[in-house]
C-alpha cells in the first residue's frame, strides 16, 4: 500500500535502504519514505554515487515529509532517463550511499514489481566502499541491496577471508537460480581461480559436507553450475530472495582441488 504522506511503500523500507517512487517526469523534489526521515534530521544535503558518478542533492524537511531535490537530483535524472514510475533505491550501508534504479512500478497496476537493477552497466561491480579497509573487495550483481543485518552477517564472513581465493560473490538468489536450477559465478570471481573450461568442484554449505558439482565456462567468462545446484538447493532449503555468499578454497579430496563456501546471509533459525 502506498503511504498517503511520502507517496511510497514505506511500511517495508529501513533508514539503511528505501526507495522513493518517481510520480511525474517533471517533479522538481522527491519524498522520503517515513521511516528513513529521521536520517536526514541533521544533514542538509545527501551525497551519493551512482555508476560511479556522484551526486550531492538538495535536503528539504518539513513537518510530516522530508523532500530532496535540487539541481545535482535534476541531473541525476537526467543522467539515467529517471522518469515517471521509475524506482530509486538508496542503499545507505556503505561510507557512501548508492543509488539504484528500477524498472516501472507495477503493483499499483496489478502487474509484479520488476527486479531491481542497477545503473552500472556491468552485470557485477566490484565493491570497495563498504568500510572493509582490511579486507578484499566483494563482488555483487546488479541492484543487490543488503537488507536489515545482512550486512553485519557479511562482514563477519569476511573477517576469514584470507582462507579464500579471489573476491567474494554476494548475490541474492532469483527464481531463475531457485527453481530454475541455474546458478552463474561472474567473471570477475572466476579469473583468479584458474580453472579448466570445465570440470568439477565441491559445493558446501559453510562447513557442511562437500558435494560435487560439474561445471562449465560460458562465452562471458562466468562459471555455469549443472543440474547438481538444483539438488544443493533443495537440501539446504535455500530460497528465492535469500542473500548468498560465494567463496572459494582448496580442498584435497579425490577429483576435487576447488570447493565453493556457500553462506547464507540469515540468522540462525532456533
Amino acid at each position: 500500500m502506498v503511504c498517503a504522506i511520502c507517496h511510497s511503500h514505506c511500511e517495508s523500507d529501513i533508514e539503511q535502504t528505501f526507495r522513493i517512487v518517481i510520480r511525474d517526469d517533471y517533479e522538481a523534489l522527491a519524498n522520503i519514505p517515513c521511516t528513513a526521515r529521521n536520517r536526514f534530521n541533521q544533514i542538509s544535503g545527501l551525497n551519493f554515487k551512482a555508476d560511479g558518478r556522484r551526486y550531492v542533492v538538495d535536503v528539504y524537511r518539513g513537518h510530516k515529509t522530508t523532500l530532496i531535490g535540487g539541481d545535482d537530483w535534476a541531473k541525476f535524472k537526467h543522467d539515467f532517463d529517471v522518469g515517471q514510475g521509475n524506482v530509486v533505491v538508496f542503499d545507505m550501508t556503505g561510507r557512501t550511499a548508492k543509488a539504484y534504479v528500477a524498472g516501472v512500478e507495477a503493483e499499483e497496476q496489478g502487474g509484479a514489481a520488476e527486479e531491481v537493477v542497477a545503473v552500472d552497466e556491468e552485470e557485477e561491480v566490484v565493491n570497495d566502499d563498504h568500510g572493509l579497509e582490511d579486507a578484499l573487495a566483494f563482488v555483487n550483481t546488479r541492484g543487490f541491496v543488503f537488507e536489515d543485518g545482512e550486512y553485519a552477517m557479511m562482514e563477519l564472513i569476511l573477517t576469514i577471508q584470507h582462507l579464500y581465493i579471489g573476491p567474494p560473490f554476494v548475490h541474492r538468489l532469483t527464481p531463475t537460480i531457485i527453481a530454475g536450477k541455474l546458478m552463474k559465478i561472474p567473471k570477475k570471481v572466476a579469473q583468479p581461480l584458474n580453472l579448466d573450461t570445465e570440470g568439477v568442484l565441491g559445493l558446501c554449505m559453510g562447513v557442511g559436507d562437500v558435494m560435487q558439482v560439474a561445471y562449465h565456462t560460458d562465452r562471458d567468462g562466468r562459471i555455469v553450475f549443472n543440474q547438481a545446484w538444483g539438488v544443493f538447493v533443495a537440501q539446504n532449503h535455500l530460497q528465492v530472495n535469500d542473500a548468498v555468499v560465494f567463496n572459494f578454497r582448496e580442498i584435497n579430496e579425490e577429483h576435487i582441488n576447488l570447493v565453493c563456501v556457500v553462506n547464507a546471509l540469515r540468522p540462525a533459525e532456533p
